[in-house]
């Protein structure tokens, strides 16, 4: 399902005919990893847009912009996004990058004109899916403690992307707060609701949606409490760390805020709803998932030694529509970390059932291996998440192997079609490229001998 939909990428098309099928054989049992499929669709469509640009004579980034899917066009699943889609922003914050690498791999060629080393540059874009099959209502709560503590409670577990972190973030910006006053209760499931599957890079979207609305609605309550308090406007209330203050500075500790409220039976913890808010036609005519999608486009310099089919990636850039940047280190941690990973999957990650026995036999990526990164967030709003903000965790993943392949072919002429491109591989591609251009040369010279 992933592979299929991403396969077709942000890109408008006259007409298509896709096909998946799932296969049961007696290898060994394998399960999601990040991106479920959908790198493999991205690196297949993507390399044969840097082939199909090779055989018309396009530029692959002109090529791809006066190609992208317009934000009221039919994608080629048939329907129309129902989301801000980010594209061809993405691809013109790409394109100094784009351009300077690859006035540096001429000037690398030109210097090293028959020697063993070639550089090239290779551009991949990318979109991913984070709109979700089933209910769309997602559910958050938020508590004022009776010690005057502000606590979410939400589900949307955090294996180390970051995710508690944020939540904390958006209620904090919804309650107008220092981050350090929020307390964030996650993924427990004897007190959090359930706030619906949070794979496939939607929790910011989703469940920071719901977070925001809990901190809204309980600051609403806290500060409509305080007025009654205070005998004050609640417009002319605010809350602070720990305290709600009026005019004059008058402060009234939360904690005797949260005992007033539980006087007069009010709840102290709210809840709050996110669901986007699309209409009732699209609703009833919608598919399996929502057609929410992230884009992105990685660009890749790449060295190749021609004489042992040694690959070294010198420098990516990625460019990611993330709605609104809401933690930018984590942002940038999630895309350096996904270019590290990818690489891996474009150069030498390959397990061999039968064969691979353990990570001695099994090559990862290591600090060796590190190109220079730049990332580059782009701010596209979308039209219903918290703050603007969309997805972005495994959609990082997704551009940086088509990128490195395409920048072998455009280094050396050899056009890998499996993954990894391992040394071996891309020997066998440059000796089946240099017999298809003596090919071309005897064809051309017979050619010419009957002329």
């Amino acid at each position: 399902n992933y592979a299929v939909t991403g396969s077709g990428g942000p890109y408008l098309w006259q007409a298509v005919d896709a096909h998946a099928q799932t296969v049961y054989t007696n290898g060994p049992k394998c399960g999601q990893f990040r991106g479920y499929g959908a790198p493999q669709g991205v690196f297949g469509i993507e390399s044969a847009l840097d082939e199909l640009c090779e055989l018309i004579g396009a530029d692959p980034w002109e090529f791809r912009m006066a190609n992208r899917l317009p934000q009221e066009g039919v994608s080629f699943l048939g329907y129309p996004v129902a989301e801000s889609l980010g594209y061809a922003q993405v691809l013109e914050a790409l394109r100094p990058s784009y351009r300077e690498y690859q006035a540096q791999a001429a000037e690398y060629n030109a210097a090293n004109a028959g020697g063993e080393y070639r550089m090239g540059v290779g551009l991949a874009g990318m979109w991913y899916r984070f709109g979700k099959s089933g209910s769309l209502a997602v559910e958050a709560h938020a508590e004022l403690d009776r010690d005057g503590r502000l606590v979410v409670y939400c589900s949307a577990p955090d294996y180390g992307q970051g995710t508690t972190t944020v939540m904390a973030q958006l209620a904090a910006e919804a309650l107008g707060l220092p981050r350090d006053c929020v307390s964030v209760v996650n993924g427990d499931t004897a007190r959090t609701p359930d706030s619906g599957i949070q794979g496939a890079s939607r929790s910011t979207y989703w469940v920071g949606g719901a977070v925001t609305r809990a901190a809204a609605a309980l600051r609403e309550q806290i500060l409509g409490t305080a007025a009654e308090m205070l005998n004050q406007d609640p417009e002319r209330l605010e809350l602070r760390p720990g305290a709600v203050v009026a005019p004059g500075e008058d402060r009234l500790p939360l904690a005797e805020v949260a005992v007033e409220m539980e006087r007069i039976g009010l709840a102290r913890r709210v809840r709050g709803v996110f669901a986007p808010g699309l209409d009732d036609d699209f609703l009833a005519s919608r598919p399996e998932y929502l057609p929410f999608f992230v884009t992105g486009a990685h660009v890749a310099e790449v060295e190749v030694n021609v004489e042992t089919g040694q690959v070294r990636v010198a420098h990516v850039a990625a460019a990611h529509d993330v709605g609104r940047a809401i933690n930018p280190q984590g942002l940038r941690g999630q895309v350096e970390g996904a270019v590290v990973m990818s690489l891996g999957l474009a150069l030498m990650e390959e397990y061999l059932p039968g064969v691979t026995r353990g990570l001695n036999d099994y090559y990862l990526p290591t600090a060796r291996c590190m190109p220079r990164i730049t990332v580059i967030p782009v701010e596209v709003p979308s039209r219903w998440g918290p703050l603007g903000a969309k997805g972005l965790g495994e959609a990082a993943t997704l551009a940086t192997a088509p990128a490195i392949l395409n920048g072998i072919y455009h280094a050396c002429g050899a056009r890998v079609r499996t993954l990894p491109a391992t040394p071996e591989r891309v020997l066998a591609a440059l000796r089946e490229a240099g017999a298809r251009n003596a090919g071309r040369s005897s064809a051309a010279s017979a050619a010419e001998q009957v002329r």
